[in-house]
């Protein structure tokens, strides 16, 4: 049994290149999602997010930031 699950959020409208407005899939790849593999289903939640991506609908996290200075410190006092 496949233990990856659906990305299924509710919103199931298809936009005109026939991609979910809410889960980014293909409506084959829907329509097929359940006799999919686990392997298939991870090729396909790849595919969603270069879509979502295509789309303007999910970015890349920022990259973390260097650890800020202590406050005091950065502000040029000293603890008494």
């Amino acid at each position: 049994m496949a233990s990856v699950p659906s990305p299924c959020i509710g919103v199931c409208v298809l936009n005109a290149e026939d991609h979910c407005e809410g889960c980014y899939r293909s409506a084959d790849e829907i329509t097929r999602w359940g006799a999919l593999d686990d392997a298939r289903r991870r090729a396909v939640l790849e595919n969603t997010v270069a879509r979502m991506r295509a789309a303007g609908v999910l970015f890349e996290a920022p990259a973390p930031r260097a650890e800020a200075p202590p406050r005091l410190a950065a502000e040029g006092r000293q603890d008494d």
